[in-house]
C-alpha cells in the first residue's frame, strides 16, 4: 500500500517531537530548567549564611532599614468608668403657710430666682403685732416686780419663796413673748435657701390655713446626679472621686463634680451599686430631669505606656517591635489597656525603658537588623 501525504506529515511531526524532548532532557536533567535556578537564587538571596534576613538589588546588599523609636514609660493613669444617670435638684421643697389668715402680699412670680431669707408671702399681721406688744408689756411688768422684790429680800422684808415666785413669773413672761414673736414671724413665708421658685399657687386676698401650699422651691446650683455602676466595681468607688458629666442638651460642654454618696449595698435585681455626685452648675445651664452621661474618674493606677504609633494590629492580636541592644527587632504580642492622649497602656509584653519602633513598621520582620534614626537625622531618601 502506498503511504498517503497525510501519513508522511504525521510521521515527520512525531520524529521532531521526540528529538525536541531528548534535547531538553540533555540540557536540563532536572526537568525544571531556568525556573528552578531562579527560585534557588532568590531563596539564597533572602537568607544570609547566619540565618539573618537581608535584601539584594543588582548584587548589592541594602543597608538595614531606618526606623524611629520611643521608650516605653511608666505612668499613672486615671481610669474612666462610664455610665448614665439623671440630674436631680440638690434641694427641693414645697413651701407651705405656717399660720392661718388673709394673704396681704406675694413677693415672687413664677420661675423667679430668689435668695435665702427673701420674703415670699405675708399674711395679715395686725393681731400678731398686738400679741407681741401685750407680751412685751407683761414681761416689762414682771421684770420691775422682780427687781422690787430683790431689794426687799435684801432687807429681809420678803421671803425667799416670794422671790422665787416672782422669778418664775418673769420667766413665763419671757416665754410668752418668744411665742408671740414666733407666731408673728410665721405670718411671713421666707425662702429657706437660694433657688428658683415654681408656679405661684396663692394670690393676694386669699384666706389660707396652716399647711396651704404656696410654691415649690428648687436649688439649681449645685445639682446632684444619680447613677449606678456595676457591682464588680464597687470596691473602687468612694466619696470624693471626681466625675465629669455631659448631656445631649450641651454636647460641647463638660461639667465637673465629686461623688457625695456611695450605696451601702449592691442592688440584688440589677447587680449595680447606686452612687450620687454633686455637680457645679453656677451658669444655670443644667436642669433637674436631664439625662447625664457620667464618667467616673477612678483612682490612678500605674501602667507602662507606648505611643499609639508603635501598635501594629494583625487580626485579633496587637504587636510591637522592640529594638534590642544589638540593633535587631523582636516582634512581641502585647495586651493593651487604657488609651490617653496618643499613648497606650501595655498590660503585658513590654517593659519600661525598652525601645519600641514607632515609624517604619511596615518593612520589619522578626530578627531583622535596623538602624535607629537620630533626632537630627533626615528621613527616607534623604538618609544616607
Amino acid at each position: 500500500m502506498q503511504p498517503t501525504p497525510q501519513r508522511i506529515l504525521a510521521s515527520i511531526a512525531l520524529v521532531l517531537l521526540a528529538a525536541g524532548s531528548i534535547w531538553l532532557i540533555w540540557i536540563d536533567p532536572g526537568g525544571l530548567g531556568p525556573l528552578t535556578q531562579a527560585a534557588e537564587t532568590e531563596e539564597k538571596s533572602e537568607s544570609a549564611p547566619d540565618g539573618s534576613e537581608r535584601e539584594e538589588t543588582d548584587g548589592a546588599s541594602r543597608p538595614p532599614p531606618l526606623v524611629e523609636v520611643a521608650e516605653a514609660r511608666r505612668a499613672e493613669v486615671r481610669q474612666r468608668l462610664s455610665t448614665t444617670g439623671t440630674l436631680i435638684a440638690s434641694e427641693k421643697v414645697t413651701l407651705t403657710t405656717e399660720a392661718s389668715g388673709r394673704v396681704v402680699a406675694v413677693g415672687f412670680e413664677d420661675g423667679d430666682r430668689v435668695r435665702r431669707g427673701q420674703v415670699l408671702l405675708e399674711l395679715e399681721r395686725t393681731r400678731g403685732r398686738a400679741e407681741v406688744r401685750r407680751a412685751e408689756a407683761s414681761l416689762e411688768e414682771r421684770r420691775r416686780e422682780l427687781a422690787r422684790l430683790r431689794e426687799l429680800r435684801a432687807q429681809d422684808f420678803v421671803s425667799e419663796d416670794e422671790l422665787e415666785s416672782a422669778t418664775t413669773a418673769m420667766e413665763h413672761a419671757e416665754a410668752s413673748l418668744t411665742v408671740a414673736r414666733d407666731q408673728l414671724d410665721d405670718r411671713s413665708l421666707k425662702a429657706p435657701f437660694e433657688g428658683v421658685v415654681g408656679r405661684r399657687l396663692v394670690s393676694p386676698g386669699a384666706v389660707v390655713e396652716p399647711g396651704t401650699p404656696v410654691t415649690e422651691l428648687v436649688q439649681l446650683d449645685p445639682l446632684d446626679v444619680l447613677l449606678d455602676i456595676p457591682g464588680s466595681d464597687a470596691a473602687r468607688a468612694r466619696v470624693g472621686l471626681h466625675v465629669e458629666v455631659e448631656t445631649p442638651a450641651y454636647p460641647d460642654r463638660t461639667f465637673s463634680g465629686k461623688v457625695t454618696y456611695v450605696g451601702t449595698q449592691v442592688e440584688e435585681s440589677t447587680r449595680s451599686l447606686p452612687l450620687e455626685a454633686r455637680i457645679d452648675n453656677h451658669e444655670g445651664l443644667l436642669r433637674p430631669g436631664m439625662l447625664a452621661v457620667v464618667a467616673l474618674l477612678l483612682e490612678p493606677v500605674p501602667v507602662i505606656q507606648v505611643p499609639e504609633a508603635a501598635i501594629l494590629a494583625r487580626g485579633p492580636s496587637q504587636r510591637v517591635y522592640v529594638v534590642d541592644d544589638s540593633g535587631r527587632v523582636e516582634r512581641r504580642i502585647v495586651e493593651t489597656s487604657l488609651r490617653r492622649n496618643g499613648w497606650v497602656g501595655i498590660a503585658s509584653g513590654v517593659e519600661a525603658g525598652e525601645s519600641v519602633v514607632t515609624e517604619g513598621l511596615g518593612m520589619l520582620r522578626d530578627g531583622m537588623r535596623v538602624r535607629v534614626k537620630d533626632a537630627d537625622e533626615p528621613q527616607g531618601d534623604e538618609a544616607s
